[in-house]
């Protein structure tokens, strides 16, 4: 298919709506290695993958992980709803977030992008919760706000 544009070339003019956030996140059980706006394509009113790099997840080949894959969608996920990377958080773990930012993403993106990646959301966790479950809680202690 023709990509009619990039994600990042989309965010150049404007940020997504949450709606369109959303329809971003719907996906299969694959890893990229790259994941970042540059290698979402436009394609008419869809969203889509670039498919260079995309592998089945649990295989051996190539880099990164589906953690990495989650970490970078968290961060793309800002990009897509501020046009900029999630804020650092302060001494406490608290994160001070633009008023642009769509509470129902906060915690998503703030557990997406998680210091440690046991602690990230799994990508079922992420399919319910754009189902309208609540994201599954990690059971290990960890302060959820931390960016690397």
């Amino acid at each position: 298919e023709y990509a009619d544009q990039t994600l990042a070339q989309v965010l150049e003019r404007r940020a997504l709506t949450e709606d369109e956030a959303r329809d971003m996140l719907a996906g299969a059980n694959l890893v990229h290695g790259g994941l970042k706006p540059s290698n979402i394509l436009v394609v008419g009113d869809q969203l889509k993958l670039a498919s260079d790099g995309v592998r089945i997840a649990g295989g051996s080949e190539g880099g990164g992980s589906v953690a990495d894959d989650v970490r970078s969608l968290g961060t793309t996920l800002s990009l897509a709803l501020l046009r900029e990377p999630p804020p650092d958080a302060n001494a406490a773990g608290e994160v001070a977030w633009p008023a642009a930012m769509p509470a129902s993403f906060r915690d998503v993106v703030a557990r997406c992008t998680c210091l440690d990646p046991r602690a990230r959301p799994t990508v079922t966790s992420l399919r319910g919760w754009l189902g309208g479950e609540p994201l599954a809680s990690s059971p290990l202690r960890r302060r959820p706000h931390q960016y690397q």
